[in-house]
């Protein structure tokens, strides 16, 4: 069984305040240099992915059964404490994140319209998928990819 000896209030806190810079600059500055400076590399996902690694490996052979065998009831057990909750909120922010980085570099890259941009961001952020695919939507990416 998944012990709960972490405070898991301060570390989803913690968490959601790490991704905010990233996300602010891409949104409202994306031209400026700090925001370059901030997004251009990985490094901005080592301290989630360090985060996430010191949570999910002393309980991964409890979580393993659950996700290499997804059944809903055994899902449901897994998320259904402020482990579970904060490990998949996680597991979320990094990769909302990544593909926010990524809309954000395609931006600046090809030119494409800001403000199609912010409004993509802020749904990536909020969920992501549904980010991804207004940006995909208001982009033409859909187009591009017919190409290859």
């Amino acid at each position: 069984m998944i012990k709960h000896t972490m405070n898991y209030t301060l570390i989803f806190q913690i968490i959601n305040i790490i991704v905010l810079p990233f996300w602010l600059t891409m949104i409202i500055a994306p031209h400026s240099n700090l925001t370059h400076k901030l997004n251009r590399g990985y490094w901005q996902f080592i301290p989630l992915a360090v985060i996430y690694t010191v949570l999910i490996l002393p309980a991964f052979g409890d979580i393993l059964p659950a996700v290499s065998n997804p059944q809903l009831d055994s899902i449901i057990a897994l998320l259904s404490n402020d482990f579970g909750i904060t490990l998949v909120w996680l597991h979320i922010l990094v990769w909302d994140l990544f593909v926010g980085r990524f809309l954000w570099l395609d931006t600046i890259k090809h030119n494409k319209s800001i403000l199609k941009l912010r409004i993509a961001l802020f749904f990536t952020l909020m969920s992501g998928p549904l980010g991804l695919l207004l940006y995909m939507a208001m982009s033409g990416i859909q187009k591009e990819s017919k190409k290859l």
